[in-house]
Protein backbone atom coordinates (compact mmCIF):
# COMPACT_ATOMS: atom_id res chain seq x y z
CA UNK A 1 0.00 0.00 0.00
CA UNK A 2 2.86 2.36 0.87
CA UNK A 3 4.54 1.83 -2.50
CA UNK A 4 1.24 2.37 -4.30
CA UNK A 5 0.87 5.74 -2.58
CA UNK A 6 4.39 6.72 -3.63
CA UNK A 7 3.72 5.67 -7.22
CA UNK A 8 0.42 7.57 -7.24
CA UNK A 9 2.18 10.68 -5.89
CA UNK A 10 4.84 10.58 -8.59
CA UNK A 11 2.18 10.01 -11.23
CA UNK A 12 0.51 13.22 -10.09
CA UNK A 13 3.85 15.05 -10.32
CA UNK A 14 4.38 13.60 -13.79
CA UNK A 15 0.99 14.92 -14.90
CA UNK A 16 1.91 18.42 -13.69
CA UNK A 17 5.23 18.28 -15.57
CA UNK A 18 3.44 17.06 -18.70
CA UNK A 19 0.91 19.91 -18.50
CA UNK A 20 3.77 22.38 -18.07
CA UNK A 21 5.56 20.90 -21.09
CA UNK A 22 2.41 21.07 -23.24
CA UNK A 23 1.64 24.69 -22.37
CA UNK A 24 5.24 25.80 -22.85
CA UNK A 25 5.21 24.09 -26.27
CA UNK A 26 1.87 25.65 -27.24
CA UNK A 27 2.82 29.22 -26.27
CA UNK A 28 6.47 28.77 -27.27
CA UNK A 29 7.46 31.94 -25.43
CA UNK A 30 9.74 32.30 -22.40
CA UNK A 31 7.85 35.49 -21.53
CA UNK A 32 4.69 33.47 -20.82
CA UNK A 33 5.63 29.92 -19.85
CA UNK A 34 9.33 29.15 -20.11
CA UNK A 35 10.39 25.62 -20.95
CA UNK A 36 11.37 23.24 -18.18
CA UNK A 37 15.09 23.22 -19.04
CA UNK A 38 15.47 27.00 -18.75
CA UNK A 39 13.67 27.02 -15.39
CA UNK A 40 15.83 24.18 -14.05
CA UNK A 41 18.99 25.98 -15.20
CA UNK A 42 17.80 29.17 -13.50
CA UNK A 43 16.95 27.17 -10.38
CA UNK A 44 20.45 25.71 -10.25
CA UNK A 45 22.01 29.15 -10.80
CA UNK A 46 20.11 30.44 -7.78
CA UNK A 47 22.09 28.20 -5.45
CA UNK A 48 25.37 29.54 -6.79
CA UNK A 49 24.47 33.02 -5.58
CA UNK A 50 25.14 33.67 -1.89
CA UNK A 51 22.37 36.29 -1.85
CA UNK A 52 19.84 33.48 -2.42
CA UNK A 53 20.56 32.00 0.98
CA UNK A 54 20.28 35.38 2.69
CA UNK A 55 16.92 36.07 1.02
CA UNK A 56 15.52 32.67 1.98
CA UNK A 57 16.90 32.98 5.51
CA UNK A 58 15.26 36.39 5.95
CA UNK A 59 11.83 35.20 4.82
CA UNK A 60 11.93 31.94 6.80
CA UNK A 61 13.23 33.63 9.96
CA UNK A 62 10.50 36.28 9.72
CA UNK A 63 7.74 33.72 9.32
CA UNK A 64 9.20 31.44 12.02
CA UNK A 65 9.42 34.25 14.59
CA UNK A 66 5.94 35.48 13.61
CA UNK A 67 4.59 31.95 14.07
CA UNK A 68 6.10 31.73 17.56
CA UNK A 69 4.56 35.07 18.57
CA UNK A 70 1.23 34.09 17.00
CA UNK A 71 1.33 30.76 18.84
CA UNK A 72 1.90 32.44 22.20
CA UNK A 73 -0.86 34.99 21.58
CA UNK A 74 -3.32 32.44 20.16
CA UNK A 75 -2.82 29.94 22.98
CA UNK A 76 -2.94 32.66 25.62
CA UNK A 77 -6.21 34.06 24.28
CA UNK A 78 -7.66 30.54 24.01
CA UNK A 79 -6.86 29.82 27.67
CA UNK A 80 -8.55 33.06 28.76
CA UNK A 81 -11.55 32.38 26.51
CA UNK A 82 -11.87 28.88 27.93
CA UNK A 83 -12.07 30.31 31.44
CA UNK A 84 -14.07 33.50 30.85
CA UNK A 85 -17.17 33.31 28.64
CA UNK A 86 -17.50 37.10 28.50
CA UNK A 87 -14.01 37.39 27.06
CA UNK A 88 -14.73 34.60 24.57
CA UNK A 89 -17.81 36.41 23.30
CA UNK A 90 -15.87 39.68 23.13
CA UNK A 91 -13.07 38.38 20.90
CA UNK A 92 -15.40 36.35 18.68
CA UNK A 93 -16.31 39.25 16.33
CA UNK A 94 -12.64 40.27 16.12
CA UNK A 95 -11.57 36.83 14.94
CA UNK A 96 -14.58 36.66 12.63
CA UNK A 97 -13.31 39.79 10.89
CA UNK A 98 -9.81 38.31 10.65
CA UNK A 99 -11.21 35.16 9.03
CA UNK A 100 -13.40 36.83 6.39
CA UNK A 101 -11.20 39.84 5.58
CA UNK A 102 -9.31 39.16 2.32
CA UNK A 103 -5.54 39.12 2.68
CA UNK A 104 -5.18 41.79 -0.01
CA UNK A 105 -7.39 44.12 2.02
CA UNK A 106 -5.20 43.54 5.09
CA UNK A 107 -2.09 44.31 3.06
CA UNK A 108 -3.50 47.61 1.79
CA UNK A 109 -4.59 48.63 5.30
CA UNK A 110 -1.26 47.70 6.89
CA UNK A 111 0.69 49.52 4.18
CA UNK A 112 -0.89 52.74 5.41
CA UNK A 113 -0.17 51.91 9.06
CA UNK A 114 3.20 50.15 8.90
CA UNK A 115 6.13 50.18 6.48
CA UNK A 116 6.45 47.77 3.57
CA UNK A 117 8.93 45.78 5.69
CA UNK A 118 6.54 45.12 8.60
CA UNK A 119 3.24 44.81 6.70
CA UNK A 120 3.92 41.17 5.62
CA UNK A 121 4.63 40.26 9.24
CA UNK A 122 1.31 41.73 10.40
CA UNK A 123 -0.58 39.99 7.58
CA UNK A 124 0.89 36.62 8.54
CA UNK A 125 0.13 37.34 12.19
CA UNK A 126 -3.60 37.89 11.67
CA UNK A 127 -3.74 34.82 9.42
CA UNK A 128 -2.11 32.51 11.98
CA UNK A 129 -3.58 33.69 15.30
CA UNK A 130 -7.19 32.66 14.50
CA UNK A 131 -6.01 29.19 13.37
CA UNK A 132 -4.08 28.58 16.57
CA UNK A 133 -6.78 30.16 18.75
CA UNK A 134 -9.62 28.08 17.27
CA UNK A 135 -7.74 24.77 17.47
CA UNK A 136 -6.51 25.40 21.01
CA UNK A 137 -9.89 26.58 22.30
CA UNK A 138 -11.70 23.63 20.69
CA UNK A 139 -9.18 21.23 22.23
CA UNK A 140 -9.45 22.80 25.68
CA UNK A 141 -13.23 22.70 25.62
CA UNK A 142 -13.11 19.08 24.44
CA UNK A 143 -11.10 17.81 27.41
CA UNK A 144 -12.93 15.05 29.26
CA UNK A 145 -15.09 16.43 32.09
CA UNK A 146 -13.94 13.67 34.44
CA UNK A 147 -10.37 14.96 34.10
CA UNK A 148 -11.50 18.51 34.82
CA UNK A 149 -13.56 17.41 37.85
CA UNK A 150 -10.56 15.53 39.23
CA UNK A 151 -8.36 18.60 38.76
CA UNK A 152 -10.90 20.82 40.51
CA UNK A 153 -10.77 18.49 43.51
CA UNK A 154 -6.98 18.71 43.69
CA UNK A 155 -6.30 22.32 42.72
CA UNK A 156 -7.83 25.53 41.45
CA UNK A 157 -8.21 25.80 37.67
CA UNK A 158 -6.41 29.09 37.11
CA UNK A 159 -4.17 30.35 34.28
CA UNK A 160 -1.12 28.61 35.76
CA UNK A 161 -2.96 25.28 35.96
CA UNK A 162 -4.05 25.61 32.35
CA UNK A 163 -0.43 26.02 31.24
CA UNK A 164 1.09 23.29 33.44
CA UNK A 165 -1.69 20.68 33.31
CA UNK A 166 -4.21 21.24 30.50
CA UNK A 167 -1.84 22.27 27.70
CA UNK A 168 0.23 19.05 27.98
CA UNK A 169 -3.02 17.10 27.52
CA UNK A 170 -3.64 18.77 24.15
CA UNK A 171 0.03 19.02 23.12
CA UNK A 172 -0.53 16.92 19.97
CA UNK A 173 -3.15 19.33 18.67
CA UNK A 174 -0.93 22.28 19.57
CA UNK A 175 2.00 20.83 17.58
CA UNK A 176 -0.16 20.26 14.52
CA UNK A 177 -1.72 23.72 14.87
CA UNK A 178 1.74 25.29 14.96
CA UNK A 179 2.81 23.61 11.74
CA UNK A 180 -0.47 24.29 9.94
CA UNK A 181 -0.35 27.94 11.00
CA UNK A 182 3.27 28.11 9.79
CA UNK A 183 2.20 26.75 6.40
CA UNK A 184 -0.64 29.26 5.97
CA UNK A 185 1.47 32.08 7.36
CA UNK A 186 4.30 31.29 4.95
CA UNK A 187 2.00 31.63 1.94
CA UNK A 188 0.53 34.86 3.29
CA UNK A 189 4.03 36.20 3.96
CA UNK A 190 5.20 35.51 0.38
CA UNK A 191 2.12 37.17 -1.10
CA UNK A 192 2.49 40.21 1.14
CA UNK A 193 6.23 40.49 0.40
CA UNK A 194 5.43 40.47 -3.31
CA UNK A 195 2.80 43.19 -3.06
CA UNK A 196 4.67 45.30 -0.51
CA UNK A 197 8.04 44.88 -2.26
CA UNK A 198 9.82 44.13 1.00
CA UNK A 199 13.55 44.29 0.27
CA UNK A 200 15.65 41.11 0.09
CA UNK A 201 12.75 38.71 0.54
CA UNK A 202 11.48 35.77 -1.53
CA UNK A 203 8.31 37.61 -2.55
CA UNK A 204 10.34 40.63 -3.60
CA UNK A 205 12.62 38.48 -5.77
CA UNK A 206 9.58 37.25 -7.70
CA UNK A 207 8.40 40.84 -8.10
CA UNK A 208 11.79 42.08 -9.35
CA UNK A 209 12.31 39.28 -11.88
CA UNK A 210 8.76 39.71 -13.16
CA UNK A 211 9.40 43.43 -13.74
CA UNK A 212 12.69 42.60 -15.49
CA UNK A 213 10.80 40.06 -17.65
CA UNK A 214 13.22 37.37 -16.50
CA UNK A 215 10.40 34.84 -16.33
CA UNK A 216 12.65 31.79 -16.05
CA UNK A 217 14.25 33.15 -12.89
CA UNK A 218 10.81 34.14 -11.57
CA UNK A 219 9.62 30.55 -12.06
CA UNK A 220 12.81 29.33 -10.36
CA UNK A 221 11.90 31.29 -7.22
CA UNK A 222 8.35 29.97 -7.43
CA UNK A 223 9.86 26.47 -7.58
CA UNK A 224 11.77 27.23 -4.36
CA UNK A 225 8.49 28.19 -2.67
CA UNK A 226 6.77 25.10 -4.06
CA UNK A 227 9.44 22.72 -2.80
CA UNK A 228 9.44 24.33 0.63
CA UNK A 229 5.63 24.15 0.82
CA UNK A 230 5.69 20.47 -0.19
CA UNK A 231 8.28 19.83 2.52
CA UNK A 232 6.06 21.48 5.13
CA UNK A 233 3.04 19.51 3.94
CA UNK A 234 4.95 16.23 4.14
CA UNK A 235 6.10 17.20 7.63
CA UNK A 236 2.51 17.87 8.69
CA UNK A 237 1.33 14.50 7.35
CA UNK A 238 4.19 12.61 9.00
CA UNK A 239 3.53 14.38 12.31
CA UNK A 240 -0.17 13.57 12.13
CA UNK A 241 0.64 9.89 11.52
CA UNK A 242 3.13 9.77 14.37
CA UNK A 243 0.79 11.49 16.82
CA UNK A 244 -2.13 9.25 15.88
CA UNK A 245 -0.14 6.07 16.61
Amino acid sequence: MKYKNVIAYFMGVSVLILVWFLFSTIYNSDLIIPNINSVINSFLRLWGDSNTYLVILKTISRIFLTTIVSFIVGVGLAIISNRIEFFRNSVRPIFSVFRVLPAIACIVIFLFIFSNEYSPIMVSFIVMVPIIYDNCLTALRGIDKDILDELRCQTKLNFKTNIKVLLPIIKNILFISFIIAFSFGFKAMIMAEYICSSSNTVGNMIFLYRNDLNISMMYAWILVILLFSIGVEIGVNLLKKKLSE
